[in-house]
């Protein structure tokens, strides 16, 4: 409990007291500093954590009636006598094109209904449109949530925005093997899946505690790494500017420094998550921005050299006999 409550002094000084800065240069030791910054990660992690466990527990009292759904609804997607061929990355079917799949019933009764303000509210027409004539651009002008082209599938991205899409080219796929889709290997695949669904509560409370337990510590990890390559580069910068600001203050003081100076932009991403908002370079500029208020105030240590000749003057200073300086008074 200590240590938690010293981290988080640690993280308040860090933001607010370049006073803590000057310890951590001339008392605090590398290990010091890494510490630090992977207790900090721990910490966003956890609450990152927290925040996703709350979104889970929400779902939690919908699952029965969604595995209700999905087990009406699935077998009613693939429309009968529709085959797809897959051979040497290409894609061919036996209907005319474009042949569009809409929602189920189920599911579009519900699309209908949506309030303009849900996010699904810009969710496409279509479930999938097939067109081997189509181009990978042609996915917002389809209105479909899954376009399938001749050589690749195209679905939506929605951490790109509500136009985004991602991309699975189908020259991927083994070239040897030709696939045939059609109704009874669809029905298939779906009866191996639907028994998955009704372990979602137990998977939903394992996610839980994957999130709390074990998140924390192997994102914070993975965070950490990541943190120390992009500190490698902007210490450059800070030092650079410590050279023509000519603060006597070496890389590896000022690395040292930017670990626990690494907190403001670690708290602004967080924040920019929470908020829902993004300015591009916005947590590096904070970085350096934060670090030219620290270099300025602090104090450099003193050059080795300097200390020894101050210290061999103060002990000339002492051992000089009490006559010759009554003499001089």
């Amino acid at each position: 409990m200590q240590r938690l409550k010293r981290l988080f002094i640690a993280i308040r000084r860090s933001i607010s007291d370049t006073s803590y800065y000057e310890e951590v240069l001339n008392g605090k030791r590398f290990w010091y500093s890494l510490r630090y910054l992977y207790g900090l990660l721990v910490c966003t992690a956890l609450l990152a954590g927290l925040t996703f466990s709350a979104w889970v527990l929400t779902l939690v009292p919908r699952i029965p009636s969604f595995v209700v759904q999905i087990s009406a609804v699935a077998r009613a997607v693939y429309p009968p006598g529709l085959i797809v061929t897959v051979k040497n990355g290409q894609l061919s079917t036996n209907v005319q094109e474009p042949y569009v799949i809409e929602y189920p019933s189920q599911i579009g009764s519900w699309l209908h209904q949506r309030k303009p303000d849900d996010r699904e509210a810009n969710m496409p027409a279509h479930l999938v449109t097939i067109d081997t004539n189509a181009h990978i651009e042609d996915y917002r002008s389809k209105d479909s949530l899954i376009l399938v082209t001749k050589r690749s599938v195209v679905y939506p991205d929605r951490q790109a925005g509500s136009f985004g899409y991602r991309v699975f080219q189908l020259d991927s796929m083994k070239r040897d093997k030709e696939l045939r889709i059609d109704q009874k290997l669809y029905n298939a695949l779906v009866d191996k899946l639907l028994p998955y669904l009704h372990r979602l509560t137990l998977i939903a409370f394992a996610a839980i505690a994957v999130a709390l337990l074990v998140w924390p510590f192997v994102g914070a990890s993975v965070a950490l790494a990541g943190y120390l390559l992009y500190l490698l580069l902007l210490t450059t910068l800070v030092w650079i500017i410590a050279m023509i600001a000519r603060r006597r203050l070496t890389y590896a003081a000022l690395y040292r420094m930017g670990m626990p100076g690494a907190t403001v932009p670690i708290l602004y991403t967080l924040l920019e998550r929470l908020l829902g908002f993004h300015i591009p370079m916005g947590a590096t500029a904070l970085f350096l921005v934060w670090m030219v208020i620290v270099i300025f105030n602090v104090q450099p240590p003193q050059p080795a050299a300097h200390v020894i000749l101050h210290d061999a003057q103060s002990t000339k200073e002492r051992k000089r006999p009490k006559s010759s300086l009554h003499a001089r008074a």
